[in-house]
């Protein structure tokens, strides 16, 4: 047999040579090979981006964690592994010398010849492209936020925190100069923002500034090397983005504005110097999304203005020829035609409060709202030290206030909650005042990350908006105030509207279904059960399933229209 074999090229393989037992090891196996305590292990693998693996047939038990050989191997040439072995002799050398009461020479030991950990290696391995790094900055500006607002302690220590907000400072002001916010969202669990970075829509979410506890049941060494390497990767992210806009790094803070309380307007920021060392791909990037896009609506804009005129002398071409050459500037007129409504759009939303002096109370989110209305072009000023405006200023269009009653009215400002700067920013026009003067009760804040039509429900509150929008508003137009105030509050050229939107025709609809035809309903209902009977099984079962999604959908969006139909009842009784 063994001749037969041997003449044949077939080789016994061993247990363990192939298969998952040779594709996958554990991690106590892997903790063998690299020499390492579970703890740096952790922090390895958070650090290179490796991730346990559930493979279908599992060698060594279904409670095992497993990881991939290829990962195992690689990781063992990675330099960190060899910081990690000096890292622990050194804390070897300093707990000998505590050890025998030289208390101040381990001291001077510790902070001279620590063993430092850099990881820009790291970032280049796993983001080969400058574009990659930009599709992955949501989970580390959520976790850089998170921590930018967490108190000092013996485990998150005030260096690190202190850090944290300056990466956030920095991002944030690069979004206001490159006029990339287009989405805010309210929530219980923070404020959500997205703003467009080199073309990448980019969410993330900041929590609300108040006095935050640190939980107990988090592990803060796992969280806090997953903020090693985010601090890491968003100051390279940081500083390519603040060179194509040709901006010194890192921006200077003003200490006494910090003190006071600012957020953005502590950053002091300049024009780099005319020789300095710009990345190689700067130029290609130096322009933003915007101005590429208006470059391209001028050049169609000037293609379609210099073509000659359709009805010349050239009655007698090929029809072919005449054919195609109308349907190419018939396509070209098209595009031209969206790129110019776009950016027309796109330029009415970035200056959507310019020529407003906003002055924020005391009580508001001052870093939100300064965040969002500095980036849409309006002039703001706060109660408090450093405030460009002063409250008296007779200059100021907007004050944001969130108390329930104003001591003092000024005359010629209208007083709003802050939630109508975040409503105008998601509704992309500015909504009328009066459904937002301090004590009333405020409007539904729809989320903007919600698509209504494919969820299968539109509210009446988006409805409302989108009438807004389309210059619909006029039809439902009511006489305006005495004072003559009213058209001024609504911003877009429209008389004082409702407090309240209109109940739709929609709604009046899904209350009475239309009566279906029966023969009809008969004859669709035979057609769907013989098509049922020659499905086969697989087939059947998975249009099941998609059967009870379509219904599981339909029944939270009648849900939805009960309650809505609830609290009209409600208001009407009233």
């Amino acid at each position: 047999r063994r001749a037969a074999r041997a003449t044949m090229g077939g080789t016994k393989k061993k247990k363990g040579e192939v298969g998952a037992a040779a594709t996958y090891m554990t991690r106590q196996q892997a903790l063998k090979r690299l020499q390492l305590s579970l703890k740096d292990f952790r922090r390895l693998c958070i650090l290179k981006g490796i991730y346990p693996r559930a493979p279908k047939k599992k060698p060594h038990g279904p409670t095992k964690t497993y990881y991939l050989t290829k990962d195992i191997q690689f990781l063992s040439h990675e330099p960190i592994v060899d910081k990690f072995r000096q890292l622990k002799s050194h804390l070897k050398r300093v707990r000998k010398l505590i050890g025998r009461g030289q208390t101040d020479l381990a001291r001077d030991i510790d902070k001279s010849s620590r063993p430092k950990i850099t990881l820009s290696h790291v970032v280049k391995e796993r983001y080969p492209t400058f574009i990659d790094a930009v599709r992955d900055m949501d989970d580390a500006l959520t976790l850089v936020h998170t921590f930018a607002h967490m108190p000092a302690s013996h485990t998150v220590p005030a260096q690190r925190i202190e850090n944290c907000r300056r990466l956030c400072r920095e991002f944030q002001h690069y979004v206001i100069r490159s006029k990339g916010l287009r989405k805010v969202f309210l929530s219980i669990k923070g404020i959500y923002y997205q703003a467009d970075v080199l073309g990448q829509p980019v969410t993330w979410l900041t929590t609300y500034n108040y006095a935050h506890q640190p939980p107990t049941d988090v592990d803060f060494r796992v969280m806090s090397s997953f903020l090693e390497f985010y601090e890491t990767f968003l100051h390279f992210i940081n500083l390519k983005l603040y060179r194509s806009l040709n901006l010194q790094y890192p921006p200077q803070i003003d200490l006494a504005s910090d003190e006071s309380g600012l957020w953005l307007g502590a950053l002091r920021v300049a024009a780099a110097a005319e020789g300095a060392a710009l990345p190689k791909a700067a130029p290609s990037r130096s322009i933003s999304d915007a101005e590429k896009r208006r470059a391209e609506a001028k050049a169609l804009e000037a293609a379609s203005a210099s073509k000659p005129d359709a009805s010349g002398d050239d009655g007698d071409e090929d029809d072919e020829d005449s054919e195609s050459d109308a349907v190419g500037e018939g396509f070209d007129d098209e595009n031209a035609r969206r790129i110019r409504e776009e950016t027309r759009e796109r330029e009415a939303f970035e200056n959507l409060f310019r020529g407003l002096r906003i002055f924020l109370g005391r009580e508001t989110p001052l870093a939100s709202l300064e965040f969002v209305l500095t980036c849409l072009g309006a002039e703001i000023g706060w109660q408090g030290t450093g405030s460009p405006i002063e409250e008296s200023d007779p200059q100021i269009t907007h004050q944001v206030t969130d108390r329930p009653k104003v001591q003092r009215v000024i005359e010629g400002r209208d007083y709003v909650q802050p939630q109508w700067v975040y409503d105008c920013i998601n509704a992309r026009i500015r909504l009328p005042v009066n459904r937002y003067a301090p004590g009333e009760i405020l409007p539904p804040h729809l989320s903007p990350f919600v698509d209504d039509e494919e969820e299968g429900y539109i509210p009446a509150e988006r409805k409302y908006v989108q009438a807004l929008a389309q210059g619909e508003a006029a039809e439902m137009a009511e006489e305006s105030d005495s004072d003559g105030e009213g058209q001024k509050n609504a911003g877009i050229g429209v008389k004082a509207l409702p407090s309240e939107p209109a109940a739709d025709a929609s709604d009046s609809e899904d209350e009475a279904p239309r009566p279906a035809g029966k023969k009809r309903h008969s004859k669709e209902a035979e057609e769907k059960e013989l098509a049922m009977m020659m499905m086969t099984n697989k087939k059947r079962r998975l249009y099941n399933r998609m059967m009870h999604g379509i219904d599981r959908k339909k029944g939270e969006v009648e849900n939805l229209k009960q309650k809505r139909r609830a609290i009209k009842n409600q208001k009407q009784s009233r």
